[in-house]
């Protein structure tokens, strides 16, 4: 069986960059294979992902990490959980898939993507940074199976779902509701780069359809994909997200992908804190030097506080938000 090597196109993959990457990149990919499996860009047959021969930027010294199921959320349920996690290398094309994914919902990407001996795709928060750990023995594997390069976009918007809405904030790891969320953000992110939803489902049809604690029966999960789906190609559904609230003798500002603290009377930044994204409708913050997380109600409410590993949250004050932007917002 043929690949298929017609999607996503040269153009469809510029249009997803268009609103927050430069197509700087279009110009170099005539001269250079996005991901070793092609010479060059001048037919419709254009992006392979995860070849034999990636583009991955071997570490100086291979990394381990002792980690364990809480606050991890893996593509599919694994029937071992490796403890001792091995970072390979990392990867330029893991990163620039991730970056169109992002850019076709409009939003800015705060996290790496890391080759590791994971069972197949995995987020991740370690010392208040996001990561995505990929196999790529298993991508490539997913590849070959389904026939078409959107498998493994498809797996990795999945992954960045669980970022932006913030569960790997949560002590649970993965859970049935939080994957099926992360579901609807893949199905999403694929309809809005130009994908089909059989491209969108070719992943979820390849995986085990065993019960586990941690996953969803297989049919939710398509459910899931075919609800985000259907959102994007209806022009999406968005919700209001406060970017300045405002709170006794000051205000928080989101600049980017940080929130500054600001005296009111004197200007001066007080804090900076790291954006995490909205969990459980709080705006979820962290301050990295201090190591504490704060979160506000979305539409306002008592500001709380905690330090990590356990979340034991505190009142600190009320918070009031001042302006908003809208995003895109999980849930059928």
């Amino acid at each position: 069986m043929p690949i298929d090597r017609s999607t996503p196109s040269r153009a469809q993959f510029c249009a997803c960059l268009a609103r927050g990457l430069l197509c700087r990149e279009h110009r170099n990919l005539e001269r250079r294979p996005l991901l070793g499996l092609i010479s060059s860009l001048t037919s419709a047959a254009s992006l392979g992902i995860f070849p034999h021969t990636s583009r991955s930027q071997p570490n100086p010294q291979i990394e381990r990490w002792e980690q364990g199921p809480e606050g991890s959320c893996d593509f599919y349920a694994v029937e071992r959980f490796e403890a001792d996690v091995y970072i390979v290398g990392s990867s330029r094309d893991a990163a620039e898939i991730i970056n169109s994914i992002t850019s076709a919902v409009a939003l800015r990407p705060n996290f790496e993507a890391l080759q590791a001996n994971v069972g197949n795709a995995r987020a991740v928060l370690r010392n208040g940074k996001r990561y995505i750990l990929f196999s790529e023995s298993f991508l490539s594997q997913i590849r070959a199976q389904t026939t078409s390069e959107w498998s493994a976009w498809t797996i990795l918007a999945h992954e960045v779902g669980h970022h932006l809405n913030g569960h790997t904030l949560t002590s649970t790891g993965s859970q049935p509701p939080l994957e099926l969320e992360a579901d609807v953000f893949a199905g999403f992110a694929i309809a809005s780069m130009g994908g089909t939803l059989e491209q969108a489902l070719l992943p979820y049809r390849q995986i085990p359809d065993r019960v586990a604690p941690s996953h969803p029966p297989r049919t939710a999960r398509i459910e899931a994909v075919t609800c985000g789906f259907n959102r994007a190609a209806g022009g999406g559904s968005l919700r209001p997200r406060p970017t300045q609230y405002s709170k006794p003798g000051g205000r928080f500002e989101r600049q980017g992908d940080r929130w500054v603290e600001i005296n009111d009377e004197t200007g001066a930044v007080f804090a900076t804190f790291e954006d995490q994204g909205i969990v459980e409708n709080y705006v979820s913050l962290y301050e990295r030097s201090r190591n504490f997380y704060l979160r506000f109600p979305i539409g306002g409410g008592f500001a709380e506080w905690s330090q990590p590993n356990p979340l034991n949250w505190s009142r600190v004050y009320f918070v009031r938000p001042v302006q908003t932007t809208r995003i895109f917002s999980v849930g059928c």
